[in-house]
């Protein structure tokens, strides 16, 4: 069973008794005896393996077996949070004739990370002749990548960086200001566009909170879906350049999906007053990058007299919080 991860593994048996045994070949086949007891689950005799995959690479997985009897079994394929992969829903069921015969699957692994993969030759009453003892030989089980390289995924995916506002009519077509307690969204001098205050001295956007002198969310959102044309799940983290008057140490990330939304605070004590960058796991929210579709940026303010104001640059989905050592400049 060359290629066969997880090569040498023993079968597991579930059960109070020894359903089956296997034995390797000398040519790196297994053969399986399978002795009929009855179980409850087609998992009570299995085989398992760990295979790591890597998110939208295509694969083959190839089988090679006989039985003494013709018989089905099952194969079970999942990854570490039980997202099954494409095909292989409520398990492939698996018809073993008694001849040697190759067994091909082609799929597309949806995330990157280790799967768990079964053979799955237990008793279970819907499966032809899986109640009866037989002897199984398995020749191969493997995963094969059919596209063994992918493109390099860039640090990072720049969402907007501000440099393409020619000035605040511009700007005010992309963002609003939103102060769910003031009425809902404004469009005002609250959300500003300034062509020196952000990384480096180029472009940023303003907000200035507190002027509406009631508590609650203060932010600057986007009134649109933004644009991810070749974001992937690659990107773990979203950051952006953060430059404040120090009256306010958290500041609140917004992010928004289908149907729903959540937000998370982020430190920003320690960032120096000429600014710096500042980030956030996606997986704070449960979600990965291809699944957000706007954000905001704010406050939640919790009196009347908090007054302040912040510039935001370079808003982008990160790899990685080493990638911001590379930032744009």
């Amino acid at each position: 069973m060359g290629g066969t991860p997880g090569l040498q593994t023993a079968i597991g048996n579930d059960g109070g008794t020894i359903e089956s045994s296997g034995v390797y070949n000398p040519d790196g086949s297994l053969t399986v005896t399978y002795n009929g007891v009855k179980g409850w689950y087609g998992s009570y005799s299995k085989i398992t393996y760990y295979q790591s995959v890597t998110e939208g690479l295509n694969y083959k997985l190839v089988f090679e077996g006989k039985a003494q009897t013709a018989r089905d079994i099952l194969i079970r394929f999942v990854d570490g949070a039980g997202v099954v992969v494409p095909g292989f829903e409520n398990r492939l069921k698996v018809t073993l004739g008694t001849e040697f015969a190759v067994q091909e699957f082609l799929f597309v692994a949806p995330n990157t990370g280790t799967y768990n993969l079964q053979l799955q030759f237990g008793w279970e009453g819907h499966l032809l002749n899986a109640t009866d003892p037989n002897v199984l030989d398995i020749k191969q089980f493997k995963l094969i990548a059919e596209k063994v390289t992918a493109e390099p995924v860039a640090l990072s995916y720049m969402v907007d960086d501000f440099e393409s506002y020619a000035d605040q009519a511009a700007l005010d077509l992309i963002y609003m200001h939103r102060v769910p307690n003031a009425g809902a969204n404004h469009n005002d001098a609250h959300v500003a566009w300034s062509d020196t205050e952000g990384h480096d001295g180029s472009n940023a956007l303003k907000l200035t909170f507190g002027q509406h002198a009631v508590t609650g969310w203060d932010l600057v959102r986007t009134k649109a879906n933004i644009t991810t044309t070749g974001l992937t799940n690659d990107y773990l983290y979203f950051a952006f350049w953060f430059k404040g008057d120090g009256v306010v140490t958290n500041v609140y990330l917004w992010l928004y999906w289908s149907g729903s939304q959540n937000s998370q605070a982020i430190d920003v004590s320690q960032v120096p007053a000429s600014g710096g960058y500042v980030y956030i796991p996606l997986a704070n929210y449960g979600k990965t990058a291809t699944e957000i579709t706007q954000y905001a940026i704010g406050y939640n303010l919790a009196n009347t007299t908090t007054q302040g104001f912040i510039f935001i640059d370079n808003v982008q989905f990160i790899t990685h919080p080493n990638a911001l050592v590379s930032n744009p400049t």
